[in-house]
């Protein structure tokens, strides 16, 4: 049989490999979201903007359940799941040699004839390690096993891939704490593809600055700058049109990265929620979303609106011209994108809102108004507090009683936030060390490559610790579990300001930079792999090195 061997991307495979191992075990600690180190800093601060002594008892407790949550894990342990090809010894090589048990290695391929090739090719060296014919995300489903580390190596586009992706997530398929990494192909420059990114970057809030300039890879800083939208920059759709067309890769590259973090933070846990009414009922008043038209005639075409006047755009905004989110409703359950509107609307329930009657006040600029105060009386309010349950509008009424006037810390901490934690709660989101991000890409054979290595968090430290929503008011009256509660906030809201928009937002305890340990988190450029003829020779001696010492194990 034709072995394929390629520096790139047999480097590629050691980089990725590497750093998901060791970012699960060795690095385990540090990679937490809600790391000790972080957490016993803010502790430190909160007592002193406090003037008052917290109970070092709970933060105490707090860490033990933390642990107990996180846990620490040895390679041997890991369950790792990856696409292999007709050649998966390339990688169970490199894991079996990274201390991964044979048995916890899960290997797919869905074409037939690469399967065959695969199986053949293990006769002699690995006939333990396990390939499944077939969809990984149908194993995943039938089978309800969780990985460690998921590796879906694609041979298209993100385009194409997506739904994979998306269902691994929505099958929460990765362990608590995870490594999910994504590679596909750069796509052609086709007026489609071309199409598609314009939407997604003109209705995204913030998004790389890559995609409005030259390589990314080529500036000196090694983070990701990043551009405040085209309403605030003064970009039309077609002037952004014409800049990804000139930029079309470094377009590509943002998305494959925003796309997931994107539904890994924000829309996974929306879907998770208000796909049926079992969870959503907890927090929807089931009467007022009963009419899905209806419901989103009078609120959801209400923040619409109120984004378009005030230059801003919605989240769902990004998917309306585009398949990247199912639109039909699929049986008894809401699709996608009825989910993400929902959560939209849920979010904004505890602020006042007002609808323009256009005709009247088209009426008051023709008879001459004057100023903005004399078309106030044209609008209608629209009481967002019916979408929600009683449970609900008692906790907004609640939190803002309590923290009205309350200017201790960075950010008043306002009535969305505890939404949002109510949401993440019930919802799961899987939330993106973005610290300890990854991306690269390289040329295989003829095409090139676009690697992103996600580090997954699902925080349940904190979703799981907080009370069930009818003590949850009560809960935030202990001044020493309230300032837990907004620590771990304040450090997932610092992995993704300006990342993924409106996540957590406003909800700084200490200012971001105020101090060495309190700085946001910055995405990483992506790096080009290539290996020169003199690394080459180098690098295969490495890998023969690794191939003969594994040559002379027989596993039985």
């Amino acid at each position: 049989m034709t072995t394929y061997k390629q520096p790139e991307k047999d480097k590629s495979r050691v980089l990725l490999w590497n750093h998901a191992v060791e970012s699960l075990t060795s690095l385990r600690d540090s990679n937490r979201i809600l790391n000790t180190t972080y957490m016993e800093h803010l502790w430190l601060y909160c007592q002193q903007q406090l003037n008052e002594k917290l109970d070092i008892e709970a933060f105490i407790q707090w860490k033990q359940y933390a642990d107990i949550c996180y846990q620490t894990k040895k390679p041997e342990e890991l369950k790792i799941a990856f696409f292999c090809g007709n050649e998966p010894e390339n990688d169970v090589k490199h894991l079996l040699g990274l201390g991964v048990r044979i048995e916890n290695i899960y290997a797919f391929e869905c074409d037939s004839n690469l399967f065959n090739l695969a199986v053949k090719s293990l006769h002699n060296t690995y006939p333990l390690l396990k390939i499944y014919k077939g969809k990984i995300e149908v194993f995943a489903e039938l089978q309800n096993t969780k990985f460690d580390i998921v590796y879906l190596d694609f041979t298209g586009s993100l385009f194409k891939e997506y739904k994979v992706v998306l269902k691994m997530l929505d099958l929460n398929a990765l362990n608590d704490m995870s490594i999910l990494a994504i590679n596909t192909t750069y796509p052609d420059k086709t007026e489609e593809n071309i199409e598609i990114l314009t939407n997604f970057f003109y209705n995204d809030t913030f998004f790389e600055s890559s995609v409005l300039t030259s390589n990314d890879t080529e500036e000196e800083n090694s983070k990701v700058q990043r551009a405040e939208g085209c309403d605030a920059l003064g970009i039309d759709i077609e002037n952004l049109r014409s800049i990804i067309d000139m930029n079309f890769e470094n377009a590509y590259s943002a998305f494959q990265t925003a796309l997931i973090i994107d539904y890994a933070n924000r829309h996974k846990p929306a879907y998770e929620v208000f796909k049926q009414d079992m969870l959503s009922k907890r927090l929807i008043n089931s009467k007022v979303i009963a009419k899905k038209e209806d419901f989103f005639r009078n609120f959801h075409d209400v923040l619409i609106q109120e984004s378009f006047m005030d230059g801003q755009r919605l989240p769902s905004n990004q998917y309306l011209e585009d398949e990247f989110i199912e639109k039909l409703s699929n049986g008894t359950k809401r699709s996608r994108l009825e989910c993400i509107k929902i959560a939209e609307v849920f979010l904004q329930s505890p602020y006042s809102h007002s609808l323009p009657v256009w005709n009247k006040i088209e009426e008051h600029i023709k008879h001459g108004a004057s100023s903005d105060n004399d078309i106030d009386d044209e609008y209608i309010d629209v009481d967002f507090k019916q979408v929600v349950t009683p449970e609900v509008n008692q906790v907004i009424s609640e939190i803002n009683n309590w923290f009205y006037g309350q200017c201790r810390f960075c950010d008043v901490p306002m009535a969305h936030l505890w939404l949002e934690l109510l949401l993440f709660h019930y919802g799961h989101p899987y939330h993106t060390n973005i610290g300890n991000h990854k991306r690269y890409s390289y040329t295989a054979k003829k095409r090139k490559m676009c690697l992103d290595i996600f580090t997954l968090d699902k925080c349940r430290t904190l979703y799981d610790w907080i009370p069930m929503l009818e003590y949850f008011i009560y809960d935030m009256q202990d001044n020493n579990r309230q300032m837990i509660t907004r620590m771990c906030i304040d450090a997932i809201g610092k992995q993704l300001l300006h990342i993924v928009d409106e996540i957590f937002e406003g909800s700084a305890l200490v200012g971001i930079n105020e101090f060495e340990w309190s700085i946001n988190k910055e995405l990483p450029n992506r790096e080009e792999i290539s290996v020169k003829k003199n690394q080459e020779n180098i690098f295969l001696r490495m890998i023969k090195t690794l191939r003969d010492k594994f040559r002379k194990i027989r596993i039985f």
